[in-house]
């Protein structure tokens, strides 16, 4: 299957033609949704001090895997690894 032909390409071709400043609010509206439902998730489970920085270590995961995924670069040993980094981080977090 070809990129443009996945929901992933047609999903960024329809992003791509907005301009750069709507591009940034839309991406940025993302981020504060997904931050959000982390947040209120993890918010019970981990320190406070160190919620914003595993949110955020979240959030760049999930993004640099389906970026990863969408070059084909990635393969299941690395989504298990970055899981597993994941877990581990929240484990040695816990409240």
């Amino acid at each position: 299957m070809k990129f443009d032909e996945t929901l992933n390409g047609i999903l960024y071709e329809y992003y791509f033609s907005f301009s750069t400043e709507k591009r940034k609010e839309i991406l940025y509206s993302v981020y504060q949704e997904t931050y959000e439902k982390l947040s209120g998730i993890l918010i019970k489970l981990i320190d406070r001090k160190l919620l914003e920085n595993v949110c955020n270590h979240i959030y760049l995961t999930l993004q640099g895997l389906s970026f990863m995924a969408m070059s084909k670069a990635l393969t299941e040993e690395m989504i298990d690894a970055e899981f597993q980094r994941l877990k581990d981080e929240i484990e040695r977090n816990l409240v």
